[in-house]
């Protein structure tokens, strides 16, 4: 038998175990080297050598606790819950204080989906008081919440676990990410402002108020905060794109291209860097750069079409059967993408391609069709909720579909009266004269939105009534 005191180094007694296994002899270990040998090859992934480990492990010490604790979490890993359930259950009978037993109680329970009962696990491990780092246990917590949806609670376990850990970033980020799911924007750049009078050299923290910020418009104070950030870290690269954003926004092309030019040489150059540098070239007329650098995007993602659609776009007129080629790659990437498919279409039809450009029309208007029935649902959805702006706001921007769908035409017009963003009653009237007017339609989403009058206001609701009611014909 080798002597394990002959050698020194955490890695002994695993090229020890590795001769064993290669060798076909059976060698003494103790617990704690069999934990390390264990623990070493769950880390690198090697779960076959793990589980060799384990099995031997037992052999020699049926009774270890923390062998039997690794067993659990390597079935765990092998999404074999019921065994791992099983096992984990027994070793609570040994020692129902284990904090360690209840971490991994509460990630099965989380991977089963049942976070109420790993938040239960979660919350016994803090009862406890023992060894385990409370700021871990917090994050977990917090992750059990953001899952079950309540961004409030998970906020504040975030929040506790930056209070102990000021260097936290993911918790930081995430306690951002639940403000904004909260609505709660102005509470999120209080929060961000507090937290970097503190810690005045957090990047994460400069970030993510500078994409605040962005979100904002308000885009002199994002650039401030993006410098910031980059003055705290000088190798973000997140920061440095995203001011790159910002000037290309404010069209401070020159600028803009500076910074995305920075990011690539310090990072694997992306599709979507190159992408936006083409698109800045575009905009400052520099079209020859600007082909280079949207083909220098689809070389580094044959898969990102919005980038070949761009190139189509430069050679539409200069050079349509070029023009053809791309458009094919990016119609082929996205069948279902209406601006590619009417571009195609537009294009075979220059191009005299008569059957190819009567397919591509006749995709057209099925995708225009399905696109049409998706946004009345989702504008039926926030009438139910009562956001009667937000679902006038996409109507409007989905102008291309409600001038071509009658039915999503009616809806628009309805609830631009009813938010008071037009009193042309003439124009309401209109309708009764269109080939596809449908007076049941109409007094199906009327109907809607009385189920859901106590959001509307009843003067409006009453008029609307009667001007529906005007429609029915003879």
């Amino acid at each position: 038998m080798m002597n394990s005191n002959n050698n020194e180094g955490f890695d002994f007694p695993i090229k020890r175990f590795e001769e064993m296994m290669n060798s076909n002899q059976v060698l003494y270990f103790d617990a704690a080297e069999f934990e390390n040998i264990i623990q070493y090859y769950m880390d690198f992934g090697r779960m076959g050598l793990a589980k060799k480990a384990i099995k031997m492990g037992l052999q020699q010490h049926p009774n270890s606790f923390k062998l039997l604790l690794l067993k659990a979490d390597l079935l765990s890993f092998e999404d074999k819950s019921k065994e791992a359930f099983s096992l984990l259950k027994y070793l609570l009978e040994i020692e129902p204080y284990n904090e360690d037993l209840y971490v991994m109680l509460a990630s099965l329970y989380s991977k089963q989906d049942e976070h109420k009962k790993a938040i239960r696990c979660l919350e016994k491990i803090l009862s406890l008081g023992g060894q385990t780092t409370v700021e871990d246990v917090h994050y977990l917590l917090g992750m059990e919440y953001l899952m079950l949806e309540n961004y409030q609670t998970a906020k504040d376990h975030f929040i506790k676990t930056l209070e102990i850990d000021g260097d936290d970033e993911i918790s930081l980020q995430n306690i951002v990410f639940c403000y904004e799911f909260l609505g709660k924007i102005s509470d999120a750049k209080g929060f961000l402002n507090e937290y970097l009078n503190k810690n005045p050299y957090s990047a994460i923290g400069w970030h993510q108020l500078g994409n605040i910020y962005q979100n904002e418009e308000a885009f002199e104070q994002a650039i401030n905060c993006y410098d910031y950030a980059i003055i705290s870290d000088d190798y973000f690269v997140g920061a440095i794109i995203e001011k790159a954003k910002v000037l290309e926004k404010t069209e401070d092309y020159k600028k803009a291209i500076e910074f995305f030019q920075l990011a690539l040489t310090m990072e694997e150059p992306t599709s979507f860097i190159h992408y936006r540098i083409g698109n800045c070239y575009l905009k400052l007329n520099q079209e020859n750069k600007a082909v280079s650098s949207f083909k220098k995007s689809v070389f580094e993602d044959p898969q990102f079409s919005i980038a070949w659609y761009a190139l189509a776009e430069i050679f539409f007129y200069s050079d349509p059967e070029k023009a053809y080629r791309f458009l094919s790659k990016a119609k082929k990437l996205e069948p279902q993408n209406l601006s590619y498919t009417r571009k195609f279409a537009i294009l075979c039809t220059h191009l005299s391609l008569h059957e190819e450009a009567f397919d591509a029309w006749s995709e057209v208007d099925e995708i225009k069709g399905e696109l049409a029935d998706e946004l009345i649902e989702e504008v039926e959805h926030l009438v139910m909720i009562g956001d009667l702006q937000m679902a006038n706001d996409i109507m409007n921007d989905e102008m291309d579909l409600t001038l071509d769908h009658f039915n999503v035409y009616l809806r628009m017009v309805i609830l631009e009266y009813l938010v008071g963003e037009n009193h042309n009653l003439l124009q309401l009237e209109t309708l009764n004269d269109s080939e596809d007017f449908s007076s049941e339609d109409a007094f199906y989403f009327y109907s809607l939105l009385t189920k859901h009058k106590k959001l509307i206001d009843e003067t409006k609701l009453k008029n609307l009534e009667q001007i529906i009611h005007s429609w029915v014909k003879k």
